[in-house]
């Protein structure tokens, strides 16, 4: 058994994230950051562009007349705000879909144009006597069309690294103190430390790839026509490591970014968002298996980098998760913003899936079982068919002081912070965090000017409740003989161990 486990602990420590010429940075999309947004053109620039040259790099300036006394709107998902009209001033802020604007003047300087800070109560930065300036092909003096809205933003993604839980929740509103509806709750494991530390920050998702090979060869695909086929259900996960399943000389672990790969960007140092070894019926099992005592008593069986779940869950977050698609990764203390929870059931839902062959290596088939039939795919396409429980129910999880969580499924701290590096908290109820910051000691990147999008934020006032401290319990148990009474300590609890709010 113990032999097993080591050898267990030994495969998975392999499962890492490799680097690719994907993970393009700002330069490589100046304008928005993100090589799916600098497309995002506004109509009135495509059509000047379409009259002048049929060329949307043509410089337009001579022909371009804009008036300064009128409103615009940002056209594009996301549109950097620099400090001088050109591509090599720094970035200082961001504008995002809809966002209104005015104009300075109409003049256009390479392409840009200078904007005011504060429009509509929102100001771009803090930063004062600075100017400000944005590329204009991305500002239309009408708004984007709603149903372009909602396809881009129906849905968005928090993973908490402090908690090893990935939550996907329906986009109610894009202002703040609203409250967003949690579709699904799940288990995740992130890097530990160093060169593997899973970075947190505010991303896209830039691509999804059905059966992910990474760059090196190191992790075979899942599936692929050319390679034998991967173990079988329930099959132990030695197998997956075994010559008999891996293609060719070098490789070290078959199909480690599991069914379904999301690359995100920007700045994302190549750490995907993928599922894992196994089959849909292996379940949790090959992330169950990162909390182990003895697998992290002589191992980090985790992740390298990248951010892995179960294949069950990665498919279903496929299914409606589209290019463009908010992730936000957090570091937070998790709290309630509602603890009785009341427009939640406990109650599991449930998806049937059945994947399929197609698409290997590419933006493939989707594994929803209404959309393969529909799709009319053969049944010898397929590979395999069930039904995934999905918890949609959100439960907040303890931040215990010091202590690591991937040693303590109990400890939502995987990074064994304290709290006087902590701030803000996460309302697992509603989506959106409370006054938060990414703790110092945690890696940042994504968008460099932008913690989180607005609709994520809420009011630096929102009332919240902390989840029972089980230390605490326990001491109410001593003194009074019987435990609280309520499922949640008041916000303004204080308790060394996990419940503490002032360095809030």
């Amino acid at each position: 058994m113990f032999k097993n486990i080591i050898y267990v602990c030994i495969t998975v420590l392999f499962l890492g994230c490799s680097k690719e010429n994907s993970d393009k940075l700002p330069e490589d999309n100046p304008h928005t950051s993100h090589p799916k947004f600098e497309t995002e053109v506004s109509p009135e620039f495509q059509a000047r562009a379409l009259s002048a040259t049929e060329d949307l790099d043509a410089d337009l300036t001579p022909k371009l007349e804009l008036d300064s006394s009128i409103d615009y709107y940002v056209y594009a998902s996301r549109l950097n705000v620099r400090s001088g009209p050109s591509i090599d001033d720094p970035i200082v802020g961001a504008l995002n879909i809809n966002n209104k604007v005015q104009l300075i003047s109409g003049e256009v300087i390479n392409g840009y144009v200078e904007i005011e800070n504060n429009k509509s109560g929102r100001k771009i930065t803090d930063q004062d006597n600075i100017r400000l300036y944005t590329a204009f092909k991305y500002l239309s003096e009408k708004k984007n069309p709603a149903e372009l809205t909602k396809k881009a933003f129906k849905y968005f993604m928090i993973q908490n690294l402090a908690t090893e839980k990935m939550r996907l929740y329906e986009k109610k509103c894009s202002a703040n103190n609203c409250s967003h509806k949690l579709i699904l709750e799940t288990d995740i494991a992130v890097g530990e430390g160093g060169e593997t530390e899973t970075i947190a920050g505010y991303f896209h998702i830039s691509e999804w790839i059905k059966f992910y090979q990474d760059g090196a060869g190191l992790y075979p695909s899942w599936y692929h026509p050319d390679y034998n086929m991967p173990p079988k259900p329930g099959a132990s996960v030695r197998k997956w490591a075994k010559n008999s399943y891996l293609p060719y000389k070098g490789a070290q672990v078959r199909g480690a970014f599991g069914w379904y790969t999301a690359k995100v960007a920007p700045n994302a140092r190549y750490q995907w968002t993928h599922g894992t070894l196994g089959w849909g019926s292996d379940k949790k099992e090959y992330i169950d298996v990162t909390r182990g005592f003895w697998a992290n008593l002589f191992f980090d069986p985790r992740s390298h980098g990248c951010t892995r779940t179960d294949n069950e869950s990665i498919a279903f977050i496929r299914e409606l998760l589209e290019v463009g698609t908010p992730i936000l990764k957090v570091y937070a203390k998790e709290a309630y913003q509602d603890p009785s929870r009341s427009k939640y059931r406990e109650s599991m839902q449930t998806w049937d899936y059945i994947l399929t062959k197609n698409g290997s290596r590419t933006n493939g088939q989707k594994s929803g079982r209404e959309t393969v039939l529909s799709q009319g795919t053969r049944k010898n396409r397929w590979l395999e068919e069930g039904t995934y429980e999905l918890d949609a129910y959100p439960n907040a999880k303890v931040f215990l002081k010091g202590s690591g969580g991937a040693k303590s499924s109990t400890n939502g701290n995987v990074y064994g912070l304290n709290h006087s590096d902590m701030r803000g908290v996460l309302l697992v109820d509603a989506g959106t965090l409370v006054d938060y910051k990414h703790p110092y000691k945690v890696s940042v990147g994504g968008y460099k000017h932008e913690i989180l999008p607005s609709f994520a934020k809420a009011s630096i006032n929102t009332e919240f409740f902390m989840p029972d401290c089980p230390v605490q319990a326990q001491r109410d148990r001593a003194t009074s003989g019987r435990p609280r009474d309520r499922g949640y300590d008041r916000p303004k609890t204080k308790n060394t161990r996990c419940s503490e709010r002032k360095p809030i």
